[in-house]
């Protein structure tokens, strides 16, 4: 169960992936909490339960405003 990252690590690993390759995107401070236990960028949008501010206290890479942002930044991750 989250935040144990296991599950992320799991994915990472059955794609080939390393962190550096991936970005989770949640909606929660558990998710961010995830992510950084697996050492991946993490992208918050406050539409869940968790309000900005509290998504803030996570300290995500990155705190979007809406899913919509991901059609900005997804393309200037894949350049990474």
């Amino acid at each position: 169960p989250k935040p144990d990252p296991e599950m992320l690590e799991i994915i990472m690993m059955r794609l080939g992936l390393g962190p550096d390759e991936v970005a989770y995107v949640g909606d929660m401070l558990l998710d961010i909490e995830v992510a950084q236990a697996a050492g991946v960028a993490v992208y918050a949008v406050p539409t869940g339960s968790a309000t900005r501010e509290a998504l803030l206290q996570g300290r995500p890479d990155r705190l979007l405003h809406g899913f919509s942002d991901l059609l900005t930044v997804l393309p200037a991750l894949s350049g990474r």
